[in-house]
């Protein structure tokens, strides 16, 4: 009878410790041995990888995560490769590039594939997309493709070092997301957005160029947009409604032509108060910063410099340490926005230290 209840007692804990326990998946473009995707040798192809994450169930803590190669080919899209399976906040599921030549299981940070190497995923024209749920984190990934968005991932999600371009229609995005984070990416899309987010969306150190608009916010509560740098976007960033709470901190925000009609470097919407606007460079736009309204005195708005722009900011409350120099990059029209060491920019911000 002891030894009975002893055993019943391992099978009772044994589930309550292995649950959730990460489950590793491998991937590459045209799989190997049993494709059942439990190593590298025996790695899933598309298809078998596909039906793996339509198979994660919604709400479910199944904490996957997919290592995939770039290999000889791309991956080519042959329908919407979508899911409604979810991770949760604490059992996220992944989606991670890794370079060919790893044979490390599972791979670590030092196998991450950066530049050309990242494996690319194309709709080959075909209007697909690349689309998650709740609680995905996708890193290293390139992506190619014309239909409504590239990549997608809703609430609590994080794209980290991935590049979108959208060659489609007015009005399509590079990488849209709802609630989540944008870190580290590079988007294009040459005929709509680079960037779409709504409430509460990070974005980060990423660099958004030759868009028609470079970040496009939604539903506009609590969107911060920090350190990034927007390269020839007509609009820079746009609040296209009530915007509340929002950050908008040490950016480059850069138009090759000051004479592009309706061209603005950050359209902050209306209705708009709680505003952060601060150490932001501006320059080349037919109009540097537009309120909808007067109610965008209400927040905090200073070190912000405004150059070579048509027209004055519209409500804009100018800042006692705004400035209007030349900013001296590099290179602006070869994408290097680093600034000479004569620019008037440097060390001219908040001292934080006291120094």
């Amino acid at each position: 009878m002891r030894n009975f209840l002893y055993i019943l007692l391992l099978c009772l804990i044994i589930p309550a410790v292995c649950f959730g326990a990460p489950t590793y998946y491998y991937v590459n473009a045209t799989g190997g041995g049993l494709v059942d995707g439990s190593n590298w040798t025996n790695a899933f192809n598309y298809t078998e990888w596909e039906k793996s994450v339509a198979a994660i169930p919604t709400g479910g803590a199944t904490n996957d995560t997919y290592y995939f190669v770039k290999g000889s080919q791309t991956y080519t899209l042959t329908g919407d490769f979508a899911t409604a399976g979810d991770g949760i906040a604490t059992l996220p599921n992944y989606i991670i590039g890794v370079t060919a030549e790893t044979t490390a299981e599972p791979p670590t940070s030092a196998d991450y594939a950066y530049g050309d190497d990242r494996p690319l995923i194309t709709d080959a024209t075909n209007a697909y997309v690349f689309e998650f749920d709740n609680y995905w984190i996708i890193k290293n990934i390139r992506m190619e493709g014309s239909d409504t968005y590239c990549i997608k991932a809703d609430a609590d999600s994080e794209f980290n070092n991935c590049y979108a371009m959208n060659d489609g229609a007015a009005t399509r995005y590079g990488i849209q997301t709802t609630n989540g984070k944008i870190i580290d990416c590079e988007s294009v899309s040459t005929n709509g957005n680079a960037l779409r987010v709504s409430t509460g969306s990070r974005i980060l150190y990423c660099y958004l160029h030759d868009s028609p608009v470079g970040i496009e916010a939604t539903v506009n509560d609590q969107v911060m947009c920090a350190s990034n740098v927007i390269d020839t976007c007509l609009v820079g960033i746009n609040f296209d409604a009530d915007a509340i709470n929002n950050i908008v901190v040490s950016n480059t925000i850069w138009n090759d032509n000051k004479a592009d009609a309706g061209s603005i470097g950050i359209n902050a919407g209306t209705g708009c108060y709680g505003w952060v606007i601060a150490h932001n460079t501006i320059s080349g736009f037919e109009t540097p910063i537009v309120f909808g309204d007067t109610s965008s005195a209400s927040g905090y708005m200073d070190y912000n410099n405004i150059y070579d722009c048509t027209n004055a900011a519209t409500n804009y409350p100018a800042g006692p340490n705004d400035k209007a120099v030349d900013p001296e990059f590099a290179d602006a029209a070869g994408g290097n926005f680093s600034l000479n060491a004569t620019s008037d920019l440097i060390n001219t911000g908040i001292d934080l230290l006291g120094t």
